[in-house]
């Protein structure tokens, strides 16, 4: 209502639950509930018949949904997907952002958005932060041309207030905790190793130093927890790690970056002897041999440098994620720079 009892206009409406969205995500609202305020704002304010977010978990492969609106309980509590090079790892690896009137009912795309419906428009937006996917907000209408180009946007911001509020929640954890010891070798949580990179990168550019980053993502992680357990898998992986704390320098520092992979900041490293440094550990990953009843544990490899792919974390982090999903894409188990940023 306005302030003399007329009727709020959508737009504005819209931006009023808007403003309630980010004030919960910017105060001591848990990320729960600043995740239902979004679903809630994506069907009531955008029209859309389901609004779903969902993350990657950061124990496993698997993307789970934590809020949804317009879905059944017993669907949001049996949603499991791994991300691979498709819709979904184009989204959440890439940031492509998907934004269709009408949807082909075989299509890519509604084979791979589809949730428990089938519907004819759809928006899908990756949720990140640090230029690390973390997951995705999807809305979508069983009516053709139902969004708003302006929707994408809206969407878009709503992305970032729920990566805003998961964020703050692990850290809030993870600095109960850091550093941490996960493994025989100490790997630091993301929160920690993010702000060991932001203060590296500013001393590397006062300095006009370079620095690079490696990420090591493990390519069957899922397929050793399907067939063999969460705790073997984990020690494979655990084992994998200390072999490569082993072979990288002193100065260099390991974090968790996602399910099944590793994050390397290498500092004074340029491009070349970080591409280098990553077909060592690649080779040793592969040397090793590292299997569980012949199901081999092979890594995928990116490498992003400063300032060629990035001067600011974020950017860098982009860059990353890019070079990754181009390793993935190339057929996996390989070492790759970053590629260019998808544009639908």
């Amino acid at each position: 209502m306005t302030g003399n009892g007329e009727p709020l206009g959508p737009r504005a409406e819209l931006l009023k639950r808007l403003l309630v969205c980010i004030d919960r995500a910017c105060h001591e609202s848990y990320a729960d509930e600043v995740i239902s305020c979004v679903t809630t704002t994506v069907t009531e304010s955008l029209g859309a018949r389901s609004a779903v977010v969902a993350l990657l978990d950061q124990q496993t492969d698997f993307l789970a949904i934590h809020g949804a609106e317009g879905l059944s309980p017993q669907f949001v509590r049996n949603y499991r997907r791994t991300v691979g090079t498709g819709v979904l790892g184009q989204v959440i690896l890439n940031g492509r952002e998907v934004f269709i009137g009408e949807v082909e009912p075989d299509s890519e795309e509604a084979t791979e958005l589809r949730m428990e419906l089938d519907f004819k428009s759809v928006m899908c937006v990756r949720i990140a932060t640090s230029g690390r996917g973390m997951g995705f907000l999807l809305a979508e209408s069983p009516e053709p041309n139902r969004f708003r180009p302006d929707d994408l946007v809206v969407l878009r911001l709503l992305a970032c207030v729920v990566a805003l509020s998961v964020e703050r929640d692990r850290m809030l954890a993870a600095d109960r905790q850091v550093p941490t010891s996960e493994t025989p070798a100490v790997v630091y949580s993301y929160s920690y190793f993010h702000r060991r990179l932001t203060e590296e990168i500013e001393r590397a550019q006062r300095l006009n130093e370079r620095l690079s980053l490696v990420l090591i993502s493990a390519d069957n992680l899922s397929e050793h927890r399907q067939l063999h357990g969460t705790q073997k898998a984990d020690e494979v992986f655990a084992e994998l790690v200390d072999r490569l704390k082993r072979a990288i320098r002193s100065i260099d520092v390991i974090g968790r970056y996602g399910a099944g992979q590793l994050v390397i900041y290498m500092p004074e490293t340029s491009q070349e002897a970080a591409l280098k440094a990553a077909e060592r550990i690649h080779k040793l990953i592969e040397r090793h041999g590292y299997t569980i009843d012949d199901l081999p544990m092979t890594a995928s490899i990116g490498v992003a440098t400063l300032p060629e792919n990035g001067e600011t974390v974020n950017q860098l982090m982009n860059a990353l994620s890019s070079a990754l999903f181009k390793a993935r894409r190339a057929g996996s188990h390989r070492v790759s720079g970053p590629a260019e940023t998808y544009v639908l």
